[in-house]
């Protein structure tokens, strides 16, 4: 739900803007366009919705990239397994998905 904003609030909203578009080009290769009728609240909401499906859409390779490496990791028999080798062992799945995410995305790295 939009609520309105005082025009002092505009300039804000374009640095967030920027800031955004940055980010998004930067760490997902979308490049932010304007949109039509942004300025009614439904317009505004639209907008936001059709962002995420683009997000979602291109973070869900690396999260499924991150799922299998981290399973990877925990494929162990558990019962085996001390308290201090079962942290390890999800230690070891964190780094992996960490890891994993990051190279899903080469192209996108940092300029």
């Amino acid at each position: 739900m939009c609520v309105p904003f005082a025009p002092t609030d505009l300039a804000l909203v374009a640095r967030a803007l920027d800031s955004a578009g940055l980010l998004l080009e930067r760490g997902y290769g979308l490049r932010i366009e304007k949109a039509a009728g942004i300025g009614t609240a439904r317009g505004f909401e639209r907008a936001i919705a059709r962002l995420a499906g683009l997000l979602r859409e291109r973070a869900a390779p690396d999260a499924e990239a991150a799922s299998r490496a981290a399973a990877g990791e925990l494929a162990l028999d558990w019962s085996a397994l001390t308290p201090r080798a079962q942290a390890r062992a999800v230690d070891r799945a964190a780094k992996a998905a960490r890891t994993s995410r990051r190279g899903s995305r080469r192209g996108y790295e940092r300029r």
